[in-house]
Parts: C-alpha cells; structure tokens; sequence
C-alpha cells in the first residue's frame, strides 16, 4: 500500500494529441518546375500526427511532438512523397523564472524520384528565463544537412540562437529573435575567374556563415490572432557566387468569423537576392518556404470536437533574383477531414 501510494504520487501527470488527416489535393506543378511547369494533377494526402507532454514533479517537462506525412498522385507517380518530423525537449525548471534543459530534432524527406531527399539532424541546450511580461530564450546547437542527391551540397557545424518576446497583457506582444549557424560544406571552396571559369580550391572546404534577425509583433483575442514577421537572412560563403541575403515579411490572420468555422490567411512576401550570378544550390529549393506565397484554409467540426472537415488554397510564385529568370507558379488546393483525440494531463 505504501509503494503504490508512493509510485502514484511521482507518476508523471502526461496529456496527449493525435491527429490523422485525409485529403484530396489538385497540385498545378507537381514537379515543381519553373517557366511552364510541369502537368497538373491530383494527388492524395495523409497525414499522421502525435503530440506529448510530460510533467514529472514540480521541476522536470518533458515534450515530444512526432508528424508523418505523404503525398501519391494519380497520373505522375514519380512525384509521390513521404516526410518525417520528430522533436523531444526536456526541461528542468531553476527556482521560479528560469529554466534549462535538451532539445533534438530530425527531418527527413524521401521522393520517389529523389531529386529533393533531406535530412536534418539538430540537437543542443537550451535555457529560459522570463518575468510575467517577458520571456527569454536561448540555445547552443550543433546540425547537420545531408542532400542526399548531391553530397557535395550536404553541411555540419555549430550554431545557436536567442530571442526576447513582450507580453503586455491585452496589447500586442513582440518578439525579436537572432539565430547563426556556421555550416561546413562536404564540397571545397571554389572562385570564379575573369574568363567565367571555375576554379577549386582542393582540401579547403567550403563554408558558409548564415545569420537570421526577426521581428514580430502579434495580437490574440479570444476569437481573432493577428501576426506579422518580418526577417533579415545573409549568407556568406567563403565561394563564390553561394553569398545571397533574403528580406522576407510574413502576415497572417486567424479568427472566427461566425460560429465554430475558423479561417486562417497566411501569405509570405521574400526576396533573395545574391552577391554574384551563378548556379543556385538545388538544396535551396527543396521547400516552398522561400517562395512567394499566399493562401488560405477553413476548418469546422463535425460530430462535437473530434471530426473536423477543412478545405484550403495556396499558391506559389518565384522569390529568387539572379538567373532564375523564369516565372515560378504553382497552385494548390485541397478538400478534406481530420480526426481528432485528445486526452489531457491527469
């Protein structure tokens, strides 16, 4: 009797979420191409989600956060595509405003032609700190990138990043963050002659130093989020033609505008532009998040708060300045459901 009354006062009190998701998708450039794209198609989605927390004792969290995903189209099979997202913390709190602790996290993508396959490990420490209005975070890291289609473009190295957000209460909270990564590339360091030639630098790797400020500023209301960030990105390669900076400035309305039926609007307004004209690493193009972007998705239960239908639009345009001449377009849209449980700390 004494043991179990002792086991279940230290059992952690854990709260969970899982989410699977089923969609049908109408995707005009599958292949992602620029100029003229690629033939349009459909595609089914599935998505598989899992979220965890853990609270062991008054001082110790734990959080585990897991998503996979993929995508099979009817008439291009080649574009077919599976993704992995996975991340834990553990978080040990330090007297009542501070807290230190571990953070990792994995992404991996595979395609079935494997022209954009990734990996992404990172893991590091982290600490917090904060008073009722503010809050500060920090984190020493270490990454690695593996291109799988072209090792030669595949990095690891050091990093680490820290930001301060304001919480005034019912006012707009700010946020300011910085974050640097200094990425060791698995290829040598090159320059361009003044005949257009390329000439490499044998044994001497090249490195690229990535700086990132942002600015946000956000408002929430029980029935209305409104966020605005805007972020300054520079590059600098020690090779040329890999040095760029990136302007990109990101809105986006959440809100409720009758009943249960949530709309969310997001749009992401980028510029890259880089030092020289030169090939541009395919690795920066394995995502549509450096493209111009606007879009927008409804959600509504069904059946209570388990079953939720949701439909959405996003397209896609081109935010490279340089020899990327041709226009990107691409235009995305879905219709489908989610199922939906969750099962809170206890």
């Amino acid at each position: 009797m004494v043991l179990g009354a002792m086991f279940l006062a230290s059992a952690p009190a854990v709260a969970t979420e899982w989410i699977a998701k089923l969609a049908q998708e109408y995707d005009s450039n599958p292949a992602r191409l620029d100029g003229d794209g690629s033939e349009d198609d459909g595609a089914s989605r599935l998505l598989l989600s899992a979220t965890g927390h853990a609270q062991v004792g008054e001082r110790i969290s734990v959080d585990a956060n897991g998503r996979f995903g993929g995508r099979f189209f009817y008439r291009t099979p080649s574009e077919d595509s599976a993704g992995l997202v996975a991340s834990g913390r553990v978080m040990q709190r330090l007297r009542e405003h501070g807290a230190l602790g571990l953070t990792t996290d994995v992404r991996d993508r595979w395609e079935r032609r494997s022209y954009r396959d990734y990996r992404t490990l990172r893991g590091g420490l982290t600490g917090q700190a904060w008073t009722d209005r503010l809050r500060w975070t920090g984190a020493v890291t270490a990454a690695q990138f593996a291109y799988k289609p072209n090792d030669a473009l595949s990095w690891s190295g050091p990093g680490g990043n820290t930001g301060l957000e304001w919480r005034p209460g019912e006012a707009p909270r700010l946020s300011l963050r910085y974050a640097y990564v200094h990425k060791r590339h698995r290829e040598d360091r090159f320059d361009i002659g003044i005949n257009g030639g390329r000439f490499v630098e044998e044994g001497v790797a090249r490195v690229d130093q990535a700086h990132t400020l942002g600015f946000g500023i956000g408002w929430v209301s029980p029935r209305l989020v409104v966020d605005l960030r805007y972020s300054y990105a520079r590059n600098d390669s020690n090779s040329a033609t890999k040095s760029y900076t990136r302007h990109s400035v990101d809105p986006s309305l959440t809100f409720l505008p009758f009943g249960d039926l949530l709309l969310r609007l997001t749009a992401s307004v980028q510029r890259t532009n880089f030092d020289q004209r030169g090939a541009i690493d395919e690795s920066l193009l394995i995502d549509d998040e450096i493209r111009n972007s606007v879009g927008g998705n409804l959600e509504h239960p069904l059946g209570g708060d388990w079953v939720f239908v949701e439909a959405g639009y996003n397209f896609y345009g081109q935010a490279i300045q340089g020899d990327v001449s041709a226009p990107f377009r691409r235009h995305l849209a879905y219709v489908g459901f989610s199922v939906r449980s969750t099962d809170q700390a206890r």
